[in-house]
């Protein structure tokens, strides 16, 4: 499953705290997860499992055909990025080259990285050269691509 929002030590309180009481985990069926941190705070937090289904495989003969669903999603954590550094982690049914752009408020791509990738992975950005604000991260692979919001702090 991807952690969608990160679980900070320093919570709402501006604190460090440990949970010692009342944190909970939850889930609906959906491939969400719920979190609820506890230690005397009201923070509330999703973890998502994205869902790709395939087709239902054809069942006219003696044996069914193996139907595969392709998987392609990716993320960047933590999201607010606070010290310059995230980790991209992807998944792409095929291997081959993959885009990273990045792209401020304008429109215009103020980050670019392209790598060879295979099945499901992870690597390093070094976003310092970013300043503070809102961005579009594109992630592209063949005939697929997703785009996200990220923060930088």
């Amino acid at each position: 499953w991807t952690e969608l929002d990160p679980m900070p030590e320093i919570g709402s309180t501006n604190k460090k705290k440990r949970v010692k009481a009342g944190g909970d985990l939850a889930s609906y069926g959906d491939g969400a997860f719920y979190a609820l941190k506890g230690g005397k705070t009201k923070e509330f937090w999703r973890y998502f499992e994205p869902v790709v289904m395939g087709a239902a495989p054809e069942r006219s003969g003696v044996m069914a055909e193996r139907v595969s669903a392709e998987r392609f999603w990716f993320s960047v954590a933590p999201n607010p990025v606070v010290k310059g550094y995230g980790v991209l982690s992807y998944s792409v049914p095929q291997a081959g080259e993959v885009r990273l752009k990045v792209f401020d408020v304008t429109g215009r791509a103020v980050k670019e990285l392209g790598f060879v990738a295979s099945g499901t992975g992870t690597r390093n950005l070094d976003l310092r050269d970013l300043a503070a604000g809102v961005y579009l991260v594109k992630f592209a692979s063949g005939d697929n691509s997703a785009t996200q919001k990220l923060i930088v702090r």
